[in-house]
């Protein structure tokens, strides 16, 4: 093998560790917020009449599920666009 193939095996290697490690740090974050979000609004809704009345179970599902999604998206995201930039920064 060349060493331009050797580079580009190693470069598609580094590319799939940094897609895993930001796959799993969305995981973990989604899970934490999952959590979190449902101890909030579970707490709220019996602890709180206006929160039980004022919104159905739809919309305290919506409120748990768009902090879940929110971090599902973001952290890989940042997880991604960090290894871009040190990337770029070991390559210069």
């Amino acid at each position: 093998m060349s060493a331009a193939q050797v580079d580009e095996k190693r470069r598609k290697q580094i590319e799939d560790e940094c897609t895993k490690e930001a796959w799993k740090a969305g995981a973990t974050a989604s899970a934490t917020a999952l959590g979190l979000a449902g101890a909030t609004i579970g707490g709220a809704n019996y602890f709180f009449h206006g929160f039980r009345t004022s919104l159905g179970v739809s919309g305290k599902a919506a409120l748990i599920v768009s902090r879940l999604a929110a971090c599902m998206l973001v952290t890989p995201q940042v997880h991604l666009s960090s290894a871009r930039a040190t990337s770029t920064a070991v390559q210069a």
